[in-house]
């Protein structure tokens, strides 16, 4: 077994803050395993959910992670209505979780600092939850696990060895989709998750502030046209399907359907916008930096097809239950590919190794065709071309029972 020493030194460098924290985690008895694996499944000695009272959950991010773990509150409630919880998460993802009924109530880390990661751990400590549970599976989850004091703390198998010490057990989550790992991290019996749900991180607020952005954006003429989300941004190259594609797609929707299109993303992502702009030949409707992340949640939901590479507004959009056209190149859809049944992923690779080498490649290899056909199918099939879902069918996500297969439709 590697020491801490060596363990800190294969950490990513912003996770490189102090040997002396690898030191005292790994100098903590290893953890019990919490289920193992019967005749092919999952079975769990003790659900979660039935022991504690008072629970952390422990997801600090990303967008998109914060959405998959959405669904577990909501399934340790159904179980232990009385069971209160507290959800760890940093300030950009803070207003996702505000929005979550199951969530009793938060404690934001401010930043990324170690500073802040004390202060969230000190507060952990202060309220002496008897559960902690450890979704992110890092080193800063880590620390607040030991730093918490609880007498039970969880994480899953596909947690980093540091969280794995830190944590007094490691529940078997198998394999699958991020969404099915998290659920199964809390202890849900494998077989039967069939009421729990993604919960879409909107309120009637961000709804009012939807209508009113669209009253002044749109045509009135055009308020019944169906709505075309475009989301052509990403951080990395790799994950980035070209700006002229997106344009080329949103202009043949528009010839066929009269559809009206959004254009969405963060103020990072303004020079993209401005090349699907410069590209499309028909009006569009530039959402880019001016919203909240609730607010693109509640935009997403008014459309009938959201068109986007594999970034947090795709896990908003399907999580608001709008159908999901994915363009994926690095990244696995198995793995974080849009949940729900319905949504179609272009995924060009062999494998995930194939993906990490190719990621740019595989998704040049999307043609603007493929996704107009997938468009069309979708636009075809249902009558929400009055502007999108417009609130007619709000489940607590749109997407049906959380475990439906198949998720997405991928398509080579």
């Amino acid at each position: 077994m590697r020491n801490a020493c060596e363990l800190t030194l294969l950490l990513v460098p912003h996770e490189r803050q102090s040997a002396r924290l690898g030191m005292w985690i790994d100098s903590m008895s290893e953890p019990t395993l919490s289920c193992n694996d019967e005749a092919g499944g999952l079975t769990f000695n003790r659900p979660l959910w039935k022991m504690p009272e008072r629970l952390a959950l422990l997801k600090l991010s990303s967008i998109g992670d914060v959405v998959l773990a959405s669904g577990v509150p909501h399934a340790i409630k159904l179980a232990n209505p009385d069971c209160e919880i507290t959800w760890v998460v940093e300030r950009r993802c803070a207003e996702l979780v505000e929005a979550n009924p199951f969530v009793d109530d938060l404690i934001v880390v401010e930043d990324a600092s170690l500073g802040a990661l004390r202060r969230a751990g000190v507060e952990l400590r202060r309220r002496e939850f008897d559960t902690i549970l450890d979704l992110q599976g890092i080193i800063k989850s880590a620390l607040l696990l030991r730093m918490s004091g609880a007498r039970r703390r969880v994480t899953g198998s596909f947690a980093r060895p540091f969280a794995k010490r830190a944590a007094t057990e490691v529940v078997d989550c198998g394999s699958g989709h991020a969404a099915e790992l998290y659920l199964r991290c809390a202890g849900a019996p494998g077989g039967d998750l069939s009421a729990a749900q993604l919960v879409a991180p909107i309120t009637e607020a961000d709804r009012k502030f939807a209508d009113e952005f669209l009253a002044v954006h749109s045509p009135l003429t055009m308020h019944h046209s169906p709505l075309i989300g475009l989301n052509p941004g990403a951080s990395r190259a790799d994950k980035r399907w070209p700006p002229e594609r997106f344009a080329s797609v949103a202009d043949a929707l528009v010839d066929e359907f009269g559809a009206r299109v959004i254009l969405f993303g963060a103020p990072s992502d303004r020079a993209i916008a401005e090349a699907v702009k410069s590209t499309i030949r028909h009006p569009v409707i530039d959402a880019v930096g001016k919203t909240t992340l609730r607010q693109l949640a509640a935009l997403a939901e008014r459309c009938a097809v959201f068109i986007t590479n594999d970034t947090g507004p795709m896990h908003l959009a399907a999580a608001a239950g709008t159908r999901v056209v994915g363009l994926f190149g690095a990244s696995d859809p198995n793995f974080t590919g849009p949940w729900g049944v319905g949504h179609v992923v272009f995924w060009k690779a062999d494998s995930f190794a194939d993906a990490k080498r190719r990621g740019e490649e595989l998704l040049r290899a999307v043609t603007v065709d493929e996704v107009i056909e997938a468009c069309e199918k979708e636009l075809q099939r249902t009558e929400r071309g009055n502007g999108g879902n417009n609130g007619n069918d709000r489940p607590i996500s749109g997407n049906p029972s959380f475990p439906t297969f198949p998720r997405s439709a991928v398509a080579k």
